[in-house]
């Protein structure tokens, strides 16, 4: 969430917060049949509701994070929530096919399409495609992004430069980590906060299947990087995934993990 949401609509949500440094949501919430919401942007408000559909012991538990099912594809990032987008879905269904067209291209113009990478044609918003939403899970196990000194957010600077506008916020990076920044066509640009440096163990995750790290072991070849043991099926699928990447990029660097932050 950006800096900008955080800091205007904090008083306007209505709730208390707990450190995330100290409770997990094993804490909050321990049995089946459990609800909880997630609000996802202060502004827009994306309202979530989410429920604890069965709780797997330890000892029966692969420590998995997987996608079973889905319905739907996402709502366009900056659509002003979910009772604008429900109208918007409501107009869809009654508009003829030009006024479907230009509701397709607006949804696909948000920042979360930005990769969809498909004929407009292929837009359903009734469609959910399993293959995109697992290689996006995947990829966010994967990522660089985001630490805690900066999580994404937009920035519209009124004057200096941005280090020094970072420096006015109070921000302040660790060793190994930097700022992206992304242009855009309007006044400002995006900026998260990246790190390059090995993530202590209790942070690491499976970048294949999202195992939490207590199983995995530092990669011999590449000790910044950890990894599965030799011989797991999470193991031999990242080798022949990054071989065949490997064999076309110069440049390339072995992932088998990264960590969570």
């Amino acid at each position: 969430m950006s800096s900008v949401d955080h800091l205007t609509w904090l008083s306007a949500v209505g709730h208390g917060y707990i450190s995330d440094d100290k409770y997990t949501l094993a804490h909050l919430f321990e049995k089946e049949q459990d609800v909880f919401g997630y609000l996802y942007d202060f502004g827009d408000k994306w309202f979530h509701e989410i429920a604890v559909e069965r709780i797997i012991p330890v000892e029966e538990s692969t420590g998995r994070v997987e996608i079973l099912e889905g319905k739907g594809m996402c709502p366009g990032e900056n659509m002003k929530g979910s009772w604008c987008y429900q109208d918007d879905m409501r107009d869809y269904d009654n508009v003829d096919t030009l006024g479907r067209f230009e509701k397709s291209v607006e949804i696909l113009q948000q920042a979360n399409y930005k990769d969809f990478g498909k004929p407009l044609l292929q837009f359903d918003p009734e469609r959910f495609d399993m293959e995109y939403a697992t290689r996006c899970l995947k990829d966010a196990l994967a990522s660089h992004n985001s630490v805690r000194q900066g999580a994404k957010g937009f920035k519209m600077p009124m004057s200096g430069t941005p280090d020094e506008i970072d420096a006015m916020d109070g921000i302040r990076l660790k060793k190994g980590q930097t700022f992206k920044r992304t242009s855009t066509d309007s006044f400002g640009y995006w900026q998260e906060a990246q790190t390059c440096r090995k993530d202590k163990k209790w942070q690491t995750i499976c970048a294949e299947c999202g195992k939490p790290g207590v199983d995995l072991k530092a990669c011999g070849t590449a000790p910044s990087i950890t990894r599965e043991s030799i011989g797991s099926r999470c193991t031999n699928a990242s080798v022949a995934k990054l071989s065949r990447k490997n064999s076309s990029d110069s440049s390339f660097r072995p992932q088998y993990l990264r960590g969570i932050t």
